[in-house]
């Protein structure tokens, strides 16, 4: 019979040997934790440089109206539309940052005036309309945006979309405050603006003594006349008020004018060398020409713009953000 091995006795674990290894096992662990935190620190310090300087910049506001704010790529895309380059001065760059601040202004008054909201519908039909008219395919106007850093999508948010806000609200505003078939205050009138004084006096002079008025154009040259106007009314001479400076209307307007003959010389503002000469023909109430309500309706949306804007600053819901640095900066990554 073969004998049997006798078995290894059990080596005893002292417990000084114990107390050796869980310490040897915890620096062990605190050494890997340490690694890790500094392996981690270096990482997020790489990379909060990389967004400091890479990423943030993009992201920092230019310009808030009211809830919407408007960033730095935002405003460099436009600088890019709008065709200027690192070498751009900032009074052009600045003149984009108030295009976006009037675009953001006008899109939020067209709904909050007159409930109107410009649609996808609307923007691509003007684009469709855009690409007819200078027979360009859209993979074409794909390129020649690319070519300066902007996408079809930018185009139509920066260009197509606040063109037609525009024509809209102009609308808007025209037929609340001009409609087409209301009936204005006219003046029919001849009348010129003379370069100076004793000009002036000397072309009043000649017309009482009865010279033709073409004629006192014609040797005069002034800088904007009315001729007399045809028999049957369809000359623009007929005037509304407001057209001309306040004091062409303080005369043209007043009681009695039409009957009187060539006004004295009359200064066209304050410290002006130009002079009106003025002859009223007769008053009526008229329709607006189309030219003449374009005018009206041109600065009573300006009036608005401008209204909208003061009141926006006076009460903090309009916010610059941008300064000499900023601007630089985006210039140099145009």
């Amino acid at each position: 019979m073969s004998k049997r091995l006798k078995a290894e006795p059990k080596r005893v674990v002292t417990k000084r040997q114990l107390s050796r290894w869980e310490r040897e096992r915890r620096r062990r662990r605190i050494l890997q934790i340490v690694i890790l935190v500094v392996i981690v620190s270096v990482l997020g310090m790489l990379g909060y440089g990389y967004y400091d300087t890479r990423v943030k910049p993009w992201h920092q506001p230019i310009v808030r109206i009211n809830d919407t704010v408007f960033d730095m790529n935002y405003f460099v895309k436009m600088l890019r539309a709008s065709g200027l380059s690192s070498t751009s001065d900032t009074s052009s760059a600045q003149s984009v940052a108030t295009a976006i601040q009037d675009n953001e202004l006008m899109k939020q008054g067209l709904e909050k005036d007159f409930g109107v909201v410009i649609s996808d519908e609307a923007i691509e039909e003007k684009l469709q309309e855009i690409l007819s008219s200078y027979s360009m395919t859209a993979e074409e106007l794909k390129t020649n945006l690319a070519d300066v850093g902007i996408s079809v999508e930018d185009f139509k948010q920066m260009y197509i979309e606040p063109s037609l806000v525009q024509s809209e609200l102009q609308q808007r505003i025209g037929d609340q405050d001009y409609p087409a078939d209301q009936e204005f205050e006219h003046v029919r009138v001849q009348a010129m603006l003379v370069a100076g004084a004793d000009n002036a006096t000397a072309v009043r002079d000649r017309w009482l003594a009865g010279e033709d008025f073409n004629t006192l154009v014609a040797d005069y040259s002034p800088s904007k006349y009315y001729p007399n106007t045809s028999s049957d009314n369809t000359t623009v001479e007929w005037i509304p008020r407001g057209i001309e400076s306040a004091a062409f209307d303080e005369y043209a307007f007043a009681e009695g004018s039409e009957n009187s003959t060539v006004s004295d010389a009359i200064p066209e503002s304050e410290g002006s060398e130009n002079y009106w000469l003025i002859n009223v023909l007769n008053k009526e109430d008229r329709a607006l020409s189309e030219a003449h309500r374009d005018t009206w309706v041109s600065k009573a949306f300006n009036d608005w713009l401008n209204e909208e804007k003061k009141k926006g600053e006076e009460e903090g819901r309009i916010k610059s953000y941008l300064d000499d640095e900023k601007i630089g900066w985006a210039l140099a990554h145009i």
